[in-house]
């Protein structure tokens, strides 16, 4: 009911293709191949109790971003953000305020194809730059909060705090990011390898889609460092430097919503919605000459902008709907 009723708004402000993929939305790199999971991750996930850590590598092509293009282009955005999760499934609190876990981690870059198990690290912190940044907090829609007095065990916890940390100065090509334990590790902390994403995809901008997605990345960097005007005014970059972007639009929507500026999030909407319309955006293939991938991306992105727009102008309706 609610899928239909999102899919029925959307038919008459866009085109939308027949249902040719699964029913979920596209996720940011969805086309890649990566090498079989197997060969870089523990067999199974730590049973019973533990105190661990995991690691996420941000997704190279970036929420909203065009498919098939990255967001970590050399000499505009070659930043890449990796958060550490810091898991308490131990019977106590843990207590971490006169400590500085930012400091038990360090990075490790190897082969895309490599065993990180076994294998030899291909780039270690002496070929390339990285920084701690802030911690965050699952709670808060994984945006930056200040340091936790100690991790509180499940079911109480607000949360998962995570390390916010930043990488750059790797050249492009294809890696896997790992961070290992330091000697000042509490040494019952275990790494959790290979559950989280670890791939990374660095290339140099060619197209309208390379140089936009680069900011599109550095704008999510700054939402969930919650800088709000500097994401903001990454996106203004975007639409300078390509003024009718489905992505800096949609980007821009989203923004002004969490800030509770309907009015503001609303005329983003209707931009989309017209250069989705008429096809204006040229950083995208007309929609005869999409592929699989960008057909599905195309899909998602009307049917989410219509959603959007529908919660905007009937809230209370989409209340009632969704109870």
């Amino acid at each position: 009911m609610k899928f239909r009723l999102v899919l029925a708004i959307g038919l008459s402000f866009g085109i939308l293709f027949a249902q040719e993929y699964p029913e979920s939305p596209y996720n940011p790199e969805a086309w890649r191949s990566r090498p079989a999971s197997t060969r870089f991750k523990e067999s199974n996930w730590p049973g019973g109790q533990f105190f661990g850590a995991d690691q996420q590598v941000s997704s190279s092509e970036p929420g909203y971003g065009y498919p098939f293009h990255s967001g970590v282009i050399v000499g505009i955005s070659d930043t890449i953000e990796v958060t550490v999760s810091l898991l308490n499934r131990s019977t106590s609190d843990i207590i971490i305020g006169s400590q500085t876990p930012e400091a038990w981690f360090v990075p490790y870059v190897y082969p895309i194809d490599a065993d990180v198990l076994i294998d030899p690290v291909l780039f270690d912190t002496s070929d390339f730059y990285y920084t701690f940044k802030h911690w965050r907090l699952s709670g808060t829609g994984w945006r930056k909060v200040a340091k936790p007095y100690s991790l509180i065990k499940e079911p109480n916890d607000p949360g998962t705090y995570l390390l916010a940390y930043r990488l750059w100065g790797l050249p492009t090509g294809e890696y896997r990011i790992i961070f290992k334990k330091t000697a000042s590790a509490p040494s019952n902390l275990r790494l959790i390898y290979g559950w989280g994403k670890s791939d990374v995809w660095i290339t140099s901008a060619v197209t309208v889609a390379d140089t936009v997605n680069a900011f599109a990345a550095c704008c999510w960097r700054s939402y969930y460092a919650a800088m709000d005007t500097m994401a903001i005014a990454w996106t203004d970059t975007i639409l300078k430097y390509h003024p009718k972007s489905i992505v800096g639009y949609a980007l821009r929507s989203t923004l002004y919503r969490n800030l509770g500026d309907s009015a503001k999030s609303l005329a983003s909407l209707d931009s989309v919605i017209a250069f989705c319309s008429n096809q204006s955006d040229r950083a995208l293939p007309d929609t005869a000459s999409m592929n699989y991938y960008q057909k599905w991306w195309w899909n998602t992105t009307i049917t989410e902008i219509q959603a959007s727009r529908y919660r905007l102008l009937n809230p209370k309706s989409y209340i009632e709907l969704n109870e």
